[in-house]
């Protein structure tokens, strides 16, 4: 999948890899340096509208490494894993 936004190229490809104990775990393969918490949410189909995603996040019901993440726009890059709602993504 490749997103474009103001010039920048974002490839993502995705395999699931496991469920267990009610988590679905993801592991993403992140070309670029970074993708932003909203944008992985939304491509990743866990939200259907970056609406969406920006609202779950503003509610703290997301986690980066085991985290509460309240920003938005944070960062997200290879090595770290985000969580939400029993889904487990971990970024390679």
């Amino acid at each position: 999948m490749t997103l474009h936004k103001s010039g920048v190229n974002t490839k993502i490809t995705s395999a699931i890899i496991e469920k267990k104990a009610g988590f679905m775990a993801s592991k993403f393969k992140l070309e670029n340096e970074y993708i932003e918490l909203v944008k992985l949410l939304k491509v990743t189909g866990l939200c259907s509208s970056g609406g969406m995603a920006k609202v779950v996040t503003n509610e703290g019901r997301v986690k980066v490494d085991g985290v509460v993440e309240l920003r938005k726009g944070c960062k997200i890059r290879k090595g770290q894993t985000v969580e939400f709602e029993g889904n487990i993504i971990e970024l390679e």
